[in-house]
């Protein structure tokens, strides 16, 4: 009795992660550490985070700007990480309302 063997690299997909983090003046960045918002690419899947810091969007130039590495990163959608990307590059705060306002909007 022989056993065939199977080829495992049929089985295996190959899947490589891209991500792309944005620093607090909405321009990329290097690390994760500097970063404010990130993209995640996977199989042609854009995935979008935002950092948040007590249930608020993370403001790099506000009160909590020493907090960075306490803020968390969260799913958001890609109206909302437009509008806080467009937030970290102009520093208007009405793009900063539109985009926790679409966050909490469901």
């Amino acid at each position: 009795m022989t056993i065939e063997r199977e080829n495992v690299g049929d089985f295996l997909k190959n899947t490589s992660r891209v991500l792309n983090y944005f620093g607090e003046d909405g321009k990329k960045s290097d690390s994760i550490d500097k970063a404010c918002a990130y993209t995640a690419t996977q199989n042609d899947i854009v995935t979008h985070y935002c950092r948040f810091y007590r249930g608020k969007m993370f403001n790099p130039s506000g009160i909590d700007t020493n907090k960075r590495q306490r803020a968390d990163f969260k799913k958001v959608s890609k109206e909302v990480f437009d509008l806080y990307q467009n937030f970290l590059t102009t520093r208007s705060g009405t793009s900063l309302a539109h985009a926790e306002r679409k966050y909490i909007d469901v």
